[in-house]
């Protein structure tokens, strides 16, 4: 386990090494840094499984430390260290994202091998349920709640960029039969094929999602324009083991709707549908007409 000790006492840092080190030794990699800034260019350079922090850095101190730290490390899980045994500070800490808070010269080696044991556990256990949260289970694609949460992220920066974004629905065609001769086992494995086949024919940055049942839904983002958006559409038709039924609905400005966007989308693939499947539909060219 790579551990950054954040401390600018060095002598307090020592002792920490050599009581890790005493406890299992060769079980952590400790590396330094002295304030909050070294911490976090080493955080965004390296990276690191467990952040052990002091509160009192010379460039920050308290609750700012914490925050700045947690979000330079991302997953890795965060205790604290601390000089003060002070039970309100600590429910404060745990309450702002740090997994365990102790009190420097109360904790011998073993406990706090121990305690970054179990904070790493708990921070393993605490990423698979939110990834199982926002995650399909039978493909592992994101879900309804994730998609909505990343087109809305999606619409926030359209409004600053010159290009348009696309929201694709795409619904197989003939899946009911798949299921109803080949077996529920042949339609779950129709289903991450699929799953795998979209994840390779999005560009980096865009999303593809299930939403249910036979039903995928696609956010690209820096499309250029309408006919962009139809090479994507073909694109992705092309590549599944399946014949779909493909719904577009373009946004521009970044002020759509993300619910709307998604109804339309929805609603070009069942006109599609409708024409007997196999093809895709585009809605909101109007809105692209000055983009282009």
């Amino acid at each position: 386990m790579k551990v950054l000790i954040v401390e600018d006492s060095v002598g307090h840092a020592m002792l920490v090494r050599e009581l890790l080190e005493a406890a299992d030794p060769g079980a952590f990699d400790v590396v330094e840094a002295r304030d909050l800034s070294e911490a976090v260019a080493r955080l965004l350079d390296e990276g690191a499984d467990l952040v052990l922090l002091d509160l009192g850095l010379p460039d920050a101190s308290g609750m700012q430390a914490l925050e700045q730290v947690r979000t330079a490390a991302l997953d890795a899980p965060v205790v604290v260290l601390s000089g003060r045994d002070d039970d309100d500070l600590a429910v404060a800490c745990v309450e702002a994202g740090a997994q365990d808070y102790l009190v420097k010269g109360t904790v011998d080696g073993r406990t706090l091998a121990r305690a970054l044991r179990a904070a790493d556990m708990r921070a393993r256990r605490e990423k698979a349920l939110a990834h199982d949260g926002l995650h399909d289970a039978l493909t592992g694609l994101p879900n309804r709640t994730l998609f909505a949460d990343r087109l809305r992220q999606a619409l926030n920066r359209l409004g600053r960029m010159q290009t348009c974004l696309a929201v694709m629905f795409v619904d197989l065609d003939g899946f009911k039969g798949v299921n109803d001769n080949l077996g529920h086992a042949a339609g779950d494995a129709l289903l991450r094929e699929v799953s795998m086949r979209l994840r390779e024919v999005v560009r980096g940055g865009d999303t593809a999602a299930r939403t249910g049942g036979d039903e995928f839904v696609v956010l690209c983002e820096d499309v250029t324009g309408i006919e962009d958006a139809e090479a994507v559409a073909e694109r992705l038709l092309a590549e599944l083991p399946i014949g779909a039924s493909l719904g577009v609905a373009l946004a521009v400005t970044g002020d759509e709707c993300p619910e709307t966007l998604v109804r339309d989308a929805d609603a070009a693939m069942y006109a599609v549908k409708r024409r007997g499947g196999g093809g895709f539909e585009l809605v909101g060219v109007d809105r692209v007409r000055e983009l282009v």
